[in-house]
């Protein structure tokens, strides 16, 4: 069976868009949540060293509260978005191969038939 261009075309732009997509995903949320958890860190640290402050709060509270939590999505939150981006990609193929399976089949239909006066 011979893949046509644009065959091959929409499965390599969808084996990019499965693997690029969850990475980007979850390299952004991962950088998102540093930053959030720096700026929440700096700010319980500025609090903690005012004077007027009920004594509560310390570096190490800070520290607890605001380092020693995960970063954010994973391997598993990764492999979870590669199964659905595998399964969009798919779903897209069959519809976008359906539509134009559909349209080459009525244009055969009218070629047959001739043009109609």
């Amino acid at each position: 069976m011979k893949i046509g261009f644009w065959n091959r075309l929409a499965v390599v732009a969808g084996a990019l868009f499965t693997f690029i997509t969850p990475t980007w995903l979850v390299l952004w949320q991962q950088t998102e949540n540093s930053r959030i958890r720096g700026e929440g860190y700096q700010t319980c640290l500025r609090a903690a060293y005012e004077q007027r402050g009920s004594g509560y709060l310390n570096e190490d509270r800070c520290w607890e509260t605001w380092m020693n939590v995960r970063s954010g999505p994973g391997w598993t939150e990764w492999w979870q978005t590669v199964g659905a981006m595998l399964l969009l990609v798919g779903v897209i193929y069959l519809i976008v191969l359906a539509i134009v399976q559909t349209c080459k089949w009525v244009w055969r239909g009218r070629q047959a038939h001739g043009p109609s006066s």
